[in-house]
This record gives structure tokens, sequence and C-alpha cells, in this order.
């Protein structure tokens, strides 16, 4: 096995005992798409589950992973890139060449002291050891050279193309993004995408000549737009769409439904009831919608490894496909997203958050009454992460990637809930950003 080979199999084992889900010869085409998540939330870089299951050789496949699969791979067990991985492996190598010289002397030491030889058995083992060493040498040179040039080739490629989001037409949702390209390198034959997120649905053909195409983004946040090509990324760049304070939608399959802010602000509570959807023709059977309350902004430059999120919720529907009374609060980051998932107690297999799989683990301290107001507490400091259920620790994290910066917040009900009030702080205690809704106002320090 050459050397890359080894540290690619490093590492995988490395992402294995990190995942905690058994060896991958036991893992299922699901376990494989759950992978493909769990990176990109460390990362935010999506690898496919394709490449994925050829990297793990559940589908046969000749070439060697790019550098933007290895770099990412390494990012998720802490390292800053491939080649940093490489370089504090280099003792491990140093370790394994010692080990083939010393297979070398040993067998030197054979021929030179072997009394059972005769000099003509001695002269064959040396002509035959001369030969296997030439072909050996002459093989890795060409395998070199050729690994070299192949690795040459593929960053000359990337380079051959170009790609940036150039502006945002308006604020808020739906909003039209302009992006200029230069994708002349590509072949006649290839297909060519601009492919809005990690979502390969939200995709559309673009055509090599041309430097100009638009794309209608329907819900805000913090995106990273690729350039594809065929089904390789080869360029990304940041797509961020703000909302103008809360924005509350209700998720549909093509265009959401958007609501107005005077909908959702009674009492001081953050709320969509129940006659304000059904006005708009959606049924909540047989198939319970989601509803979504957006603020996408910066947030006085906090970062995932130390915040404080403070909030209280609940879920105002526990109906027919609802029964579970499932809750989801995201922060979205600048590439990635921290999701914190709630759901009833009878219904907790369901969740799953960065390392944490229900089906898996326990975690039922999820799981709670969500027809009554629950407090919630999500504090990082030093990327370790404690999530408190009504004053009780519930569960602990590793967020061990590179620290990224907030950019949005997102309450999500399946039927509809309700926010009593919002807090970002840093962990010294600083209050950022706050919103108790009593005049649909809200703070930014």
């Amino acid at each position: 096995m050459e050397m890359d080979d080894q540290l690619l199999e490093k590492c995988k084992k490395r992402i294995e005992a990190k995942l905690g889900w058994g060896g991958s010869e036991i893992w299922t085409h699901q376990d494989f798409e759950k992978l493909s998540d769990v990176i990109d939330e460390a990362t935010g870089v999506r690898l496919s589950t394709a490449t994925l299951k050829r990297i793990w050789g559940k589908v046969k496949y000749t070439s060697k992973p790019t550098v933007t699969t290895l770099d990412t791979l390494a990012r998720f067990i802490g390292f800053d890139n491939w080649r940093v991985f490489k370089l504090n492996n280099k003792e491990a190598e140093d370790e394994s060449l010692t080990t083939k010289a010393k297979g070398f002397n040993n067998l030197t030491e054979q021929r030179d002291f072997s009394s059972k030889k005769s000099y003509k058995q001695q002269w064959k083992s040396w002509y035959w050891a001369l030969a296997l060493g030439i072909i050996a040498i002459t093989s890795s040179f060409l395998y070199f050279n050729q690994k070299s040039s192949l690795e040459n080739k593929e960053d000359l490629f990337f380079e051959n193309f170009s790609f940036e989001s150039r502006r945002v037409v308006s604020v808020g949702v739906p909003n039209s993004v302009i992006f200029k390209y230069n994708a002349s390198a590509a072949r006649d034959e290839d297909s060519l995408f601009i492919q809005q997120s990690w979502n390969k649905d939200l995709r559309q053909r673009i055509r090599k000549e041309e430097n100009t195409a638009t794309s209608i983004y329907y819900y805000p946040g913090f995106f990273l737009a690729k350039l594809v090509v065929n089904d390789q990324i080869v360029k990304e760049d940041s797509v961020y769409i703000q909302t103008e304070g809360w924005l509350p939608l209700v998720v549909q399959p093509n265009v959401p439904v958007y609501y107005e802010k005077k909908d959702i602000f009674n009492e001081g509570v953050m709320h969509l009831p129940i006659h304000k959807i059904k006005e708009n023709s959606i049924e909540l059977q047989p198939e319970t919608p989601w509803v979504e309350f957006y603020n996408v902004r910066n947030f006085g430059g906090l970062k995932s490894d130390n915040f404080i999120l403070e909030t209280e919720i609940k879920n105002d529907f526990k109906k027919g496909s609802g029964i579970c009374q499932n809750t989801e609060i995201h922060i979205r980051l600048a590439g990635g997203v921290l999701i914190l998932p709630l759901s009833i107690k009878g219904c907790v297999s369901n969740l799953k958050m960065l390392d944490v799989d229900g089906i898996r683990e326990d975690v039922s301290a999820l799981g709670c009454d969500l027809s009554n107001w629950v407090r919630v507490r999500y504090e990082v400091k030093d990327r370790k992460g404690r999530i408190f259920i009504n004053d009780e620790k519930a569960v602990e994290l590793n967020l061990d990637f590179n620290p990224k910066e907030l950019k949005g917040l997102l309450f999500r009900f399946q039927g509809t809930g309700s926010v009593n009030y919002v807090r970002l702080s840093s962990t010294d205690g600083q209050i950022l950003y706050e919103d108790n809704f009593d005049q649909n106002t809200s703070s930014l320090q």
C-alpha cells in the first residue's frame, strides 16, 4: 500500500472513532447520508454520499480523492487541511521507511553470511534482489510523477475557473442573486451548474460560453454557492441574504408562504396562529407543515466557539402527524449550522444533532412537554458545548472545528409554535442581542 493510501486509511479510522458508529463494514447507505450531513455541519463543505461510499470502498472507483475532499476529511478530524494532516503523520511515514530499510538490511545480512548457500545461489539472490529493487524504484518514480502530474492538472483545472456572487438584488426574500463566472475551460461534453447551497436539488444549468447567471433564493441565510462541473465542485462563493427583523413563513414544496410581522406578535410572544395558516388554504393534515421564524443578521461578532443562547419556546400543535411536536432551534453560521432538535419523549429516537443520534444513543433528555413553556440554554465555551433544558443539563457536545461567526437564528415548529424571548450573549456575560417581543422591537448591543 502506498503511503498516501495508508494516510487515507488512518484518516478514515479516526473518523470512524470520532463517530462511534462501529466499523464501516456494517455501515448502511443511511449511515453515509448521515455522515454527509455531519461533515457539512462541522466543516461547511458537503461531500456527496457517492463520494463517501467510494472513499470507504463501498463503490468501486479507481480515481484518487480530490484535494477538496481530502482537505474536508482532514478538517473534520481537527486539522486545517490534508497537508497539515500529512505533516502530523510524518513520524509514521519515517517509521515505515525505517522498517523497510531494516528489512533490506536483514535480507543483505542473510545473503552475506549464510553459509548454507553456494556462491552461485548467492549470486542468483543478488541478481533477483537487484532486479526487484530496480523495478520497485522505477514503479515508485513513475507513480509519484504520475500522481504529481494529476494533482497539478487538478489544481490547474480548478484555477482555470472563476465564480463569484456579484450582488444581492434586494433585501429579504424572495431575492435574486447575480453570479459572474468563467467556465471556458470546461469541455464541450461537460455539464455546468450553479448550485445555491449544499442542496443538489437547487441546481440550475449554465452555459460555458456565457458569464452571467441569476438565481432566486426563497429562504434567507448564509449560503456557500457552488460552480459545479458534472458532479465536481470547482469553485465556491458566499451568499448572505439577511432579513429585516423576524420573518415568519410556512414551508411549502416550491415557494414558501410568507407572513407579515403584524401576524406574529401578540402580548410579548412571537407566534403564528393556526387560523392565519388556514387563511392561506394550507392544510395541517395529513402532513403537518413546518412554521419557521428567521432572523438573519450579524450578532456583534459572536462565534461558534464562545456564545450563550437563551430562549423559551413551546409547540402549539399536537394533532395527527404533528403528534411528536417536533421543534428545532438553528444557529446559522458563516458556513454551517448548529441544530438543536426537541420533541415529546416518545419521539426522541428521531432526533439527531452533530455526532448525537437518537437511534444509537439515549437522547431522552431532549424530550420534553412542549405544550408548556420550555427553557433552553445553549452555551459553548472553548469549543465545548452544553445544552440545558428547563435548567437541567441534557447534552454535552464537542464543537471541535474552526470557529465560525454567527449569522442568523431560526426557530422551526411542526404545526406552529411560540417564542417568549431570545437572548444572545458572550460567555463573559455581555448581552449582544435581546428580543422580548414586547412591541415588535429588538436590541442589538
